[in-house]
């Protein structure tokens, strides 16, 4: 049996310190900050948010993910998605209301909350595209249906 000597026991740890410094993943095109389900468009609820573009682009469009469960089954709840044809000025921030519609009974008791919220293709004035390099979210909570909205807003 071989004993690993103190001195190539902290090589090893800074070898590999080293080597996971040297690999990082590439940002976000954007950041999403504060989403809220809000009651807003007539006492319709809305998915509230602030999406920030960290792009030198101008974006058209941006595709929006997320899951909505409610307070009293935080393990299950609807997965939505929506293309929002939303223009944005590179680096510009601006405040979001996607309107929810008509939400399942399965949320007709207690507050909405939403989770796994991501962009999951953004389409810039250019004409490139950027989609999710990680994947989508939509299954990161492993729970929920699929509701797909296809709505252009």
């Amino acid at each position: 049996m071989k004993i690993i000597r103190p001195a190539s026991l902290a090589f090893l740890l800074a070898l590999a310190c080293l080597l996971t410094s040297c690999v990082s993943l590439p940002e976000a095109p954007y950041a999403i900050h504060d989403p809220a389900i809000t009651t807003e468009r007539q006492w319709e609820e809305c998915l509230s948010l602030e999406f920030q573009n960290r792009s030198d682009k101008d974006i058209e469009a941006i595709g929006l993910t997320w899951f909505l469960y409610d307070e009293t089954e935080s393990d299950s709840g609807e997965t939505y998605e929506i293309l929002l044809e939303e223009p944005l000025s590179a680096r510009e921030s601006r405040i979001l209301s996607i309107a929810l519609g008509s939400t399942p009974d399965v949320f007709a008791n207690g507050s909405l909350f939403v989770d796994a919220l991501s962009a999951w293709l953004i389409r810039y004035a250019d004409g490139t595209v950027w989609t999710d390099p990680w994947g989508n979210t939509r299954s990161a909570r492993g729970k929920g249906e699929d509701k797909k909205k296809d709505r252009h807003e």
